[in-house]
């Protein structure tokens, strides 16, 4: 009986230790970090929020359901942070923004998009594109 209530003791415990993130270090202390499968889950609710969205067109959206993100989350204690989801497109950039406790109702939303060849003003006061990227 004495070693059944070790085992059971011991196996709750690597079960619990196991529904942990990764761990990260953010100013020499270790935080919680979203795991991967929730960090796919934070782009698929980026993915349909753009979706929906009236701002983009049929084709943008077409390329967000397709393409990958690109996914950046820095870390400011446990599991919360700011985090930006991007995709370019053939024309724009479009990003969603998330700053908070992730998946929390108080975590902050916001979505920016943007044309790839800002139009920049010289010092003439005539409108210039800037170079293509190589």
């Amino acid at each position: 009986m004495r070693y059944g209530a070790t085992i059971l003791l011991l196996g709750t415990l690597f079960l619990l230790a196991g529904c942990r993130g990764p761990v990260v270090m953010v100013n020499g202390r270790p935080v919680e970090a979203l795991t991967p499968k929730e960090e796919l889950e934070l782009a698929c609710i980026a993915r349909s929020t753009l979706v929906r969205s009236k701002v983009l067109s049929a084709d943008e959206k077409a390329v967000i359901r397709e393409k990958d993100p690109e996914v950046r989350i820095v870390y400011s204690s446990d599991r919360t942070g700011d985090a930006t989801i991007s995709w370019q497109l053939p024309k724009r950039w479009v990003a969603v923004f998330i700053r908070g406790t992730f998946f929390t109702p108080s975590a902050q939303w916001m979505m920016k998009v943007r044309d790839n060849q800002p139009e920049w003003l010289d010092l003439r006061g005539q409108k210039q594109t800037p170079p293509a990227k190589k």
